[in-house]
């Protein structure tokens, strides 16, 4: 469930998190004490769900780094209320705390064409020597000769790509 939180950014609770925020958001990790906006078991999410990206983009040191900044950013940088936008939310139960708490199901994220063509950039020729193709084909939803990086970001924020767990609209 992807909570929503409208608090301060604070530090991890636990070390296991606060080692994975330095080890895939080096951008924005300062130290144990840096503030974040999401919470442990996010970044331990996001660790978990990033093995095919490590998979198929590691060859490319830059390209996994600029891919993982995408999640990063839009997951944990303590300003991200400057550039993603909650648009529907819902409610659930949680029953460990039997409270109801409010979900995220559509965001905003806003981009610079920098930013999203860096990575597109950084990762449009990065090959998958066993497929004997391009990596990018993998993770677009399209061919890597019809992916662009507006497609790319489309495809990524597409719960239908089984991997997103809410709607996101790259602008």
């Amino acid at each position: 469930v992807n909570c929503a939180y409208n608090g301060t950014a604070k530090p991890f609770h636990s070390q296991k998190a606060s080692d994975l925020y330095r080890d895939y958001c080096p951008d924005l990790y300062k130290d144990r004490n840096t503030p974040t906006c999401c919470s442990d078991n996010q970044m331990i999410t996001i660790a978990a769900n990033m093995d095919v990206p490590k998979q198929v983009l590691a060859r490319c040191p830059s390209c996994l780094h600029n891919f993982f900044n995408i999640y990063c950013y839009f997951t944990c940088a303590p300003d991200h209320s400057n550039f993603v936008y909650v648009n529907t939310t819902g409610t659930w139960m949680n029953t460990t705390t039997n409270v109801t708490e409010t979900t995220v199901l559509s965001a905003d994220y806003a981009l610079t064409h920098n930013m999203a063509g860096g990575m597109f950039n950084s990762c449009r020729d990065v090959q998958m020597p066993s497929a004997n193709e391009r990596a990018i084909g993998v993770l677009c939803g399209h061919s890597a000769e019809d992916c662009t990086p507006q497609n790319w970001l489309d495809y990524m924020g597409n719960i239908q790509n089984q991997q997103t767990p809410f709607t996101i609209t790259f602008n």
